[in-house]
């Protein structure tokens, strides 16, 4: 389990001549310099203001002059390009404070150089820094033709200033997965973040600061565009040993061994392809990232006409290739036509798949069905989905089938019992709880893999994102998304008492469902749920510094405590938490923000009076609070007529500038004072300013509506209600439990849509159904069917009703004929 990410990379290496290179970054930076007509420049010694012509004068001198051999203590300490970066700034600064300085100072001390503050130049113009690293490998050097072009722009735009002043804000978490050490938990190091409690609309700064209005001379802009060809060959170098350690980790049989054996994993594979004939029988498979091949032979056990099965190892291409000969399914171009439809139809690749048309002609659009298994942790690590988008966009027909065709994430909250705090507070009969407060606050800093009990969860489940892999683009994967939790309405049932349950984080796992889309003949859903077997996947735990307190009646608002706390337990936590690719190649960065909202909060929406009742469609620009000149500029672009939306994108610092500033729709309870009150006081359509401690904003109300209803009704109501003709005629009935309890129980009228296989129906909910009719869900005990109800409510549904409950209260208080289970 911990190998698979312990993964980051790998590729094969396809060299290509310096004028390759050069001729690619001239497509994007056309009036770059060359190295040519740098050569006059000076080189000055890390240590004295002596001048060199060349890189190689200037460390030769550092050598012998000042004992500095900088080449060696770079292979010796084993620094990469950034290390060697930092290195050179921290021992510039460490000359301009004491003359007397050397490298030999450091020989009783710590890696001083490595703190992050040494990536912006210690001097300007520094030419040492853009030319240090050009004399590496030339092998490494011509390996940036084998990167794809959009990868390096993507990793240049995430290194915009070649000061490398943009560094990573600290509420970000770095998701780059290590092997388990000390237990069983898998963690994710190196996160400079925390969960802090904030306010939804707290900023979100992902890998470094977001751009404001530009106001760089021509000859900054000129060195910006040299710092990016200084960088490319590096980004590509990073590149290149990412996919190398990436591939490299899959060539060991360890890894394939623990995937073989997931058997959540397998079953729901090998049921989607070998169950469903008409979507196999002589079909054109492509399998990316076959591994051992496993998947490709049960396409062609299925009856697949050819199989393509593209692997980035070429070790595990190798084995792969062996095991479909030792089965007797290896394609062979030779061979006679009268082979048996599962003989001799696997056809082995190796390479990546973007690279895919170097090394075999599959004429595009050719391909019948899309097979691949490329979740990660927190389902996106790895970044394998843009490969798979990548061979869908280029070799999948028109209406073909890709499996899976749905991925869902979801999210709740957990309790005390899934920290290792009861651990910590009975050591064969000691208490040692100090140490477990250490270990809450690493925890809250670094996100855990690992399995929690069903029983840890103390909170309703939740949809954060779920994702059409048919049609989505590669885009998509970066994600905001904002969700609600409340404590589950059963944790009341197991002590009467209690008046509150402490959420100390939250988890997300995902689903990938193989719908009735393709798979017609039996479609299946594989979990890694902590409701179900456990998978190697496992979940993604996030712990809050502080643990949340949250009741379980209504709460009695204590106006002079925190909310959150036991003498204030709050109604629900409000949450946003997003997900982009990182920086660093096949990473993810995650931020999580986090709030506790009272009862007040609650009701205020609801409050009569002023339109309280109403939901607006509200968008926003924001700026610093020093950067007012820029405010009233932007003010007078909108007078003149121009959009805030566009305005937004290329101005605001909040995240909704990828959306064109557009919050959603919103209601009372929901924003920071300041930024409710002039929203919802705003004429609409009209462009107004406020201030709050995020900066300045610029907010416009595109729409309105009624808040729409979201309600419990008690099964006894219901029954009368179903009692009516009429209303089931004009009521909208939706039962979300799975297939096997419909069989057990079930009431008349209801249309089954099983959670489980939310990928499926979930993007035809608003057209399949009417928003404007009362909608009424009903699950097993009214804890599924609340977080759908919720869902319902957000996509615009007006009345939903949850059956308190569910099934299992209906048949205990009004139809004891009704089976229990």
């Amino acid at each position: 389990m911990a190998d698979k990410f312990k993964i980051v990379n790998g590729l094969n290496e396809d060299s290509d001549d310096d004028e390759g290179l050069e001729q690619k970054l001239d497509e994007d930076w056309e009036d770059w310099k060359t190295d040519e007509e740098y050569e006059a420049e000076e080189f000055i010694c890390l240590f004295c203001d002596e001048k060199y012509k060349s890189i190689e004068s200037v460390f030769k001198y550092c050598s012998s002059n000042h004992s500095f051999d900088f080449q060696s203590i770079k292979k010796t300490l084993s620094l990469n390009f950034y290390d060697s970066f930092k290195l050179i700034n921290y021992v510039r600064s460490q000359v301009a404070e004491n003359q007397g300085w050397s490298w030999s100072c450091l020989e009783n001390e710590k890696r001083c150089w490595e703190d992050d503050k040494y990536l912006k130049p210690f001097m300007n113009e520094d030419s040492l820094l853009h030319n240090f690293w050009e004399d590496e490998d030339d092998e490494e050097e011509d390996y940036a033709m084998a990167v794809d072009k959009e990868e390096i722009l993507m990793e240049l735009e995430n290194n915009q200033d070649v000061e490398m002043n943009q560094l990573m804000d600290e509420d970000i978490m770095d998701v780059v997965p290590s092997s388990k050490e000390n237990g069983s938990e898998d963690r994710f190091p190196e996160s400079n973040g925390s969960l802090d409690m904030l306010r939804s609309l707290e900023k979100v700064t992902l890998n470094g600061g977001v751009a404001g209005k530009d106001s760089e001379s021509s000859n900054n802009k000129e060195k910006r565009k040299l710092g990016k060809v200084s960088f490319a060959n590096v980004v590509a170098k990073e590149i290149k040993t990412v996919n190398e350690n990436y591939f490299g980790a899959y060539g060991k049989f360890g890894i394939h061994r623990e995937m073989i054996s997931d058997k959540v994993r397998m079953d729901a594979y090998r049921g989607a392809i070998l169950n469903n004939p008409s979507l196999m029988n002589n079909a054109t498979v492509m399998d990316v990232g076959c591994g051992t091949g496993i998947l490709s032979l049960f396409a062609a056990q299925a009856g697949a006409s050819r199989v393509y099965a593209i692997e980035g190892s070429e070790k595990m291409a190798s084995v792969a290739t062996q095991i479909a000969r030792e089965n007797g399914m290896l394609y062979d171009a030779n061979s006679s036509a009268g082979n048996e439809h599962c003989t001799g139809v696997v056809n082995i690749v190796q390479g990546m798949v973007e690279e895919l048309d170097k090394v075999v002609q599959i004429p595009h659009h050719s391909v019948d069905v899309l097979l691949s298994e490329w979740m990660g942790y927190c389902l996106l690590y790895e970044t394998m989905l843009t490969s798979v988008l990548y061979a869908r966009d280029r070799w999948l027909k028109p209406g073909g089938a890709i499996l899976p065709d749905t991925a869902t994430i979801f999210v709740a909250g957990f309790g005390k019992s899934g920290t290792s705090i009861p651990f910590w507070e009975n050591v064969y009969g000691f208490n040692m709880s100090c140490i477990s407060k250490e270990v809450v606050e690493d925890a809250s800093e670094n996100p855990i893999v690992d399995v929690l009990d069903s029983r840890d969860i103390v909170t309703q489940n939740t949809i954060l994102q779920a994702f059409d892999l048919a049609t989505m683009k590669a885009e998509e994967m970066d994600f905001t998304s904002s969700f609600e939790l409340e404590a589950k309405s059963d944790l009341s049932l197991t002590d009467g008492n209690a008046k509150s349950t402490r959420c100390y984080g939250v988890i997300l796992w995902f689903e990938t469902g193989f719908s009735s889309r393709f798979c017609k003949e039996m479609p299946t859903v594989l979990s890694t749920s902590p409701y179900t077997p456990s998978t190697h996947w496992s979940q993604t735990i996030f712990t809050f510094r502080e643990p949340i307190a949250l009741a379980l009646a209504k709460p009695e608002a204590d106006g002079m405590a925190k909310i959150g706390t036991e003498s204030y337990p709050a109604a629900k936590i409000q949450a946003r938490i997003s997900i982009v690719r990182a920086a660093e190649h096949r990473s993810i960065d995650i931020s999580l923000e986090t709030s506790a909202v009272g009862v007040d909060a609650s009701c205020s929406s609801g409050s009569s009076g002023g339109g309280e009742s109403r939901e607006i469609l509200v968008q926003h620009l924001l700026v610093k609070e020093e950067d007012l000149k820029l405010l009233v500029e932007v003010q007078a672009s909108i007078a003149r007529g121009l959009d805030l939306s566009d305005l937004a994108v290329e101005y605001s610092i909040c995240p909704s500038k990828d959306q064109g500033g557009m919050l959603g729709w919103v209601r009372k309870g929901q924003m920071v004072p300041e930024f409710e009150e002039a929203a919802f006081s705003a004429p609409l359509n009209k462009v107004v300013r406020c201030k709050t401690k995020f900066g300045w904003h610029l907010l416009q109300v595109v729409s309105e509506r009624e808040e729409a209803v979201l309600q419990d009704v008690q099964p006894e109501e219901f029954h009368i209600k179903m009692q009516d003709p009429s209303f089931l005629e004009e009521a909208q009935l939706l039962d979300v439990r799975e297939p096997e309890e419909i069989t057990q129980a079930s009431l008349p009228g209801f249309e089954v849509l099983p959670l489980r296989q939310f990928g499926s129906w979930g993007s035809e909910v608003t057209t399949k159904f009417n928003p404007e009719k009362d909608t009424y869900v009903l699950c097993h005990h009214g804890v599924r069917s609340l977080q759908v109800a919720k869902w319902l409510q957000a996509q615009g549904f007006k009345r939903v009703f949850n059956i308190a409950g569910g099934i299992h209260a209906y048949s205990e208080k009004v139809d004891p004929s009704i089976p229990t289970y």
